[in-house]
């Protein structure tokens, strides 16, 4: 079984004019965000083999408050900026098959589309992930039935979860 785990970077400051999109980084909330998702990483003892990263300011900085998963392979590609899902597919697509286990940290709405395009069963509400948008910070966990990356295709997935701080919001509140 094969894993996927879609992630957009985390809030990013709007603080500075002079930046341009690509150079933004993490807001105040990013940060905490980032940090709490890899805290609810680490507790659940995810695994991840190999992460693909866009290489802008503020998934790096995202990805940096991941490094405790200890992920053993890392690419951090400037070719994913902007990305469309097709391009982001492709190279998951060429993930050579000893890894089990991808994190691809990008952008919306590339996050969202790919994780629409590839899921066929969902393990929760369906309707309510396609209303709502691919919020920062959040993580999709798509599942296929294969041995190879190569394999994976449309509506091939099971997104066994969606976890976002807003989840963690509202579980202090309970």
């Amino acid at each position: 079984m094969l894993k996927l785990y879609v992630m957009r970077h985390a809030k990013s400051s709007w603080d500075d004019d002079d930046l341009s999109d690509y150079q933004r980084g993490l807001s105040k909330r990013g940060r905490s965000d980032a940090h709490r998702v890899s805290e609810f990483l680490m507790a659940n003892n995810i695994k991840i083999d190999i992460a693909y990263i866009s290489s802008s300011t503020r998934t790096v900085q995202t990805f940096s408050y991941l490094k405790p998963l200890r992920i053993a392979k890392i690419k951090i590609l400037k070719n994913h900026y902007l990305a469309n899902y097709e391009f982001l597919l492709k190279r998951i697509k060429k993930t050579e098959n000893n890894f089990k286990s991808i994190l691809l940290l990008n952008h919306e709405p590339a996050c969202k589309n790919l994780t629409e395009y590839l899921t066929k069963l969902f393990l929760f509400s369906k309707k309510k992930f396609i209303q709502s948008k691919f919020s920062t910070a959040s993580i999709a966990f798509l599942e296929f039935n294969c041995k190879r990356w190569n394999q994976i295709d449309r509506h091939q997935a099971v997104l066994t979860n969606v976890i976002s701080p807003k989840n963690f919001d509202h579980e202090s509140k309970e």
